[in-house]
C-alpha cells in the first residue's frame, strides 16, 4: 500500500473559509491555468460569497441573492456567471427576495447605520437601476415576496400582521392581521407567558389570490389575497417553512413534527402526510416548493440535503442533492424540468427534476474537501467531502470517473470523511462521521461492503497487509476492524477529549493516533501493546508519515513536530519547523510542500531547505496536499470545492 500521508485539518481552516470568495470565476479551460498547474478538477461555478437567501428562474439564467443582498445571474448553460449587482446603501441580512422570474429585489434597507428607520427599496435585478423606494416601514420585517404578476410585495412584520404593497405606488393596499398573541399564566405560574408578535413568512399561489403565511408560535394560515379573509388554519412547527399552495388551490402544503402535512382548502382537513423514507432524526425542513403542474414538491432541510416527492404517489421519494450546510431555498423553473437548491454552504444546485441527476456538468464538492487519496498505480484520484459524496477523477485526462454516494443515516460529514485504498487499488473505503464503514470496486463503482461501523469514524487507515482498518472517532477511541467483514477486532483507547482525530500505520504495522485532545498514542506491531500514552503540549492539526522508517510527524496549530523511535523508544527528535498550513512528504523523502497562506504553496528540498518552486493559487484557501506515489505532481484541494494538480519540476 502506497501512503505517505493521513489525515489533518489546516489550523487556519476557520480563517481561510471565512476569506475565500469564489464568486465570479470562469470555467476552467476557458482561463490560463495557474502558474504551475497542470489542471483543475471540478468547477467553482455557481457559488456564492456568502448564505443564499433567493433563488429565481428568469428566461436563459438562474438568479440568486446572498445574505448582502448581491444579486448574480448564471448561465443555465454553462453555469458561468453573466452579471451581478449589488444594492447600494444599508441593506438588512437577508430581508429580501426575488420576484418569480428574477427581473425584481426587494430589499428591507435603514437610513442611516444599522439603527436608523427601515424602508422597503425595489430594484431591476438586471440592470441594478433603483425603481421605487417605500415609505418607512411601520414595523421590521421579517420576509418579502412578490406576487406571481410582481405588482404586488408582502412583507411578513414583527407586529403580527402582513402588509400587502403596491409596486409601483409604493403603498400598503391591506393590512392582514395575524395570530392574536396570548398571555396569563400556565398550570398556576405566576409569570405570563412571552407572548410572540411575529409573522415569519408568507407565499403566493400560482395564480396569485391567496396567499398563505406562518407564525412564529407555530400556526399556519391560508387568505384571500383580496379580502384577507382566513380560510384555513394549520398548527405547524414555528420554524418554518412557509406553506405552499399547490397549483389549482384545492390542497395546501405545510411542515408539522410529524412530517408534511397536505391540507384540502375545501374542507380544511388533512388529506396525506409526507414522511422521510430514511427516518432521519435531527433534521427538519427549512424550504417547500411544488412543481407548477402540482405533481412534485421538493423540500430543503437542516441536515444539506433536498427531497423530491412524487404527490401522485407512483415513485419512490428521490433524495437527490446533498450540501454541506442547511438548504434554505429549493425552486422549480417554469416548466418544471429543473430544480435549484442552495443554502448556507454558499453554494447552487441545479438538477433534472425527474431523474435527479446533476442539469449541468459543474462537478465539486459541496463545501470543504476533507480527504484526498491517490491510487497507488497514480491513475485515480479519489476525493470525499463534508457531504456524502465521493468523487473518482482520472489524474491522467482531469475528468470525473465517477460519483459514489455515501447513503448513510445523517446525510452530512460532521468532522472527516475519509478515504482508503487497498495496496492493489482494487477497493476504495470510505469512512465517515455519518455511520457506515463502505467499500467500493474502483473499477465499476458497484459497493462491495457496507456494514454499521463499530466507530463513528473521523479518520480510518488500511493497515499494511491490507487486513485491518484502524478507525478513530471523533472522541479519539480507536478500535480494530476487518477490513472484509468490518467486524469489531480490538479497542485500543477509550474517549478522552471531542476534536479532530486522526490515526495511521507505519509500515512496520506500528498504528499511530493523535489529535485535538493533546495526546499521542503508539502501538506496537503484532500485539498492539501500548508504546506511548503521552499528553503533548499543543494541539494536533496534522498527523504525517514521512518515508524514512520510525518516524512521524505532528502539525500543531502553526509547527511542524518530528518524533523517531530510538533504542529507547519513542522520543522528540528535537526541533521545529513552521509549518502555518498543510504539509506533505514526497514519496522518496526528499521535498517537503507547505501550504504558506490561502493562495501560496511552498515546494522546497528536505535536506537543506532550499526552494524548488512556488506555486500560487487562483482558487485560494488551500486545505490538502498530496504527492502523487511517483511524485511528478502535487495535488491541492481548495475552499470552493476545486482540486489543483502541479507539475512538480
Amino acid at each position: 500500500m502506497i501512503r505517505v500521508k493521513r489525515r489533518h485539518v489546516a489550523a487556519t481552516t476557520l480563517i481561510w473559509l471565512a476569506l475565500c470568495l469564489a464568486a465570479g470565476q470562469v470555467l476552467p479551460g476557458k482561463t490560463s491555468l495557474p502558474a504551475g498547474a497542470e489542471r483543475v478538477l471540478g468547477s467553482p461555478h455557481m457559488r456564492t460569497s456568502c448564505m443564499i437567501a433567493d433563488l429565481a428562474f428568469a428566461k436563459d439564467a438562474l438568479v440568486s441573492v446572498d445574505c448582502n443582498a448581491k444579486v448574480e445571474r448564471w448561465s443555465l448553460k454553462t453555469g458561468e456567471l453573466i452579471s451581478s449587482f449589488a444594492p447600494t446603501g444599508h441593506v438588512s441580512g437577508v430581508d429580501h427576495a426575488l420576484s418569480p422570474d428574477g427581473a425584481l429585489l426587494a430589499a428591507v434597507q435603514r437610513t442611516k447605520h444599522m439603527s436608523g428607520p427601515e424602508f422597503v427599496t425595489v430594484w431591476d435585478a438586471v440592470t441594478g437601476k433603483k425603481k421605487k423606494t417605500f415609505p418607512h416601514h411601520p414595523a421590521s420585517p421579517n420576509d418579502l415576496t412578490f406576487s406571481p404578476d410582481k405588482k404586488t410585495l408582502v412583507t411578513a412584520d414583527s407586529d403580527d400582521r402582513l402588509r400587502i404593497w403596491n409596486v409601483a405606488t409604493g403603498k400598503i393596499v391591506r393590512k392582514l392581521d395575524g395570530r392574536q398573541p396570548w398571555g396569563g399564566g400556565i398550570l398556576g405560574l405566576s409569570e405570563a407567558v412571552p407572548e410572540i408578535w411575529e409573522e415569519i413568512g408568507s407565499s403566493f399561489s400560482a395564480d396569485g389570490t391567496l396567499v398563505a403565511t406562518a407564525h412564529a408560535e407555530g400556526e399556519n394560515r391560508v387568505h384571500e389575497a383580496a379580502s384577507g379573509k382566513i380560510l384555513v388554519t394549520m398548527d405547524g412547527t414555528g420554524w418554518g417553512p412557509v406553506p405552499v399552495i399547490l397549483p389549482g388551490n384545492e390542497t395546501v402544503a405545510y411542515a408539522s413534527h410529524g412530517g408534511i402535512k397536505l391540507v384540502s382548502m375545501k374542507t380544511g382537513k388533512e388529506i396525506g402526510t409526507i414522511v422521510d423514507p430514511k427516518g432521519v432524526v435531527m433534521e427538519r425542513d427549512l424550504a417547500l416548493a411544488a412543481s407548477p403542474d402540482g405533481k412534485k414538491l421538493a423540500t430543503g432541510t437542516t441536515e444539506g440535503r433536498v427531497h423530491i416527492f412524487d404527490l401522485e404517489g407512483t415513485k419512490a421519494p428521490r433524495m437527490i442533492a446533498l450540501h454541506a450546510d442547511r438548504v434554505e431555498v429549493v425552486v422549480f423553473s417554469p416548466d418544471g424540468k429543473l430544480l435549484a437548491s442552495a443554502g448556507r454552504d454558499r453554494t447552487i444546485g441545479l438538477w433534472d427534476a425527474t431523474t435527479g441527476k446533476r442539469a449541468l456538468p459543474l462537478v465539486r464538492h459541496f463545501g470543504w474537501i476533507t480527504d484526498l487519496e491517490v491510487s497507488p498505480d497514480g491513475t485515480l484520484l479519489a476525493s470525499a467531502g463534508e457531504g456524502a459524496g465521493v468523487h473518482l477523477w482520472s489524474l491522467e485526462t482531469g475528468k470525473l470517473v465517477r460519483s459514489l454516494r455515501s447513503e448513510q443515516q445523517f446525510k452530512r460529514v460532521w468532522m472527516h470523511h475519509a478515504l482508503a485504498f487497498t495496496s492493489d487499488g482494487k477497493l476504495l473505503y470510505s469512512g465517515s462521521t455519518e455511520g457506515d464503514l463502505v467499500a467500493w470496486h474502483a473499477g465499476s463503482g458497484k459497493e462491495a461492503l457496507r456494514k454499521d461501523s463499530p466507530s463513528i469514524a473521523s479518520d480510518m487507515a488500511l493497515s499494511p497487509d491490507g487486513k485491518t482498518i484502524a478507525l478513530v472517532d471523533a472522541w479519539g477511541s480507536v478500535v480494530l476492524v476487518d477490513s472484509k467483514t468490518a467486524a469489531m477486532k480490538k479497542k485500543l483507547s477509550d474517549q478522552y477529549s471531542w476534536g479532530y482525530h486522526f490515526v495511521n500505520w507505519l509500515a512496520d504495522g506500528t498504528l499511530v493516533s493523535t489529535g485535538m485532545g493533546n495526546k499521542l498514542m503508539i502501538w506496537k506491531a503484532g500485539s498492539h501493546k501500548v508504546l506511548v500514552d503521552e499528553t503533548l503540549g499543543h494541539n494536533v492539526y496534522q498527523l504525517e508519515i514521512p518515508p524514512e522508517p520510525g518516524t512521524i510527524s505532528i502539525r500543531s496549530y502553526d509547527t511542524l513536530h518530528t518524533w523517531k523511535r530510538g533504542k529507547k523508544g519513542w522520543k522528540p527528535a528535537g526541533g521545529t519547523m513552521k509549518a502555518p498550513g498543510d504539509v506533505a512528504y514526497s514519496h522518496d523523502g526528499k521535498l517537503l510542500a507547505k501550504a504558506m497562506d490561502e493562495k501560496t504553496i511552498v515546494l522546497r528540498k528536505r535536506k537543506g531547505g532550499k526552494k524548488v518552486k512556488t506555486f500560487k493559487s487562483k482558487a485560494g484557501g488551500i486545505g490538502q496536499l498530496t504527492f502523487t506515489p511517483d511524485d511528478a505532481s502535487l495535488i491541492s484541494s481548495h475552499f470552493d470545492g476545486t482540486i489543483t494538480v502541479w507539475k512538480v519540476p
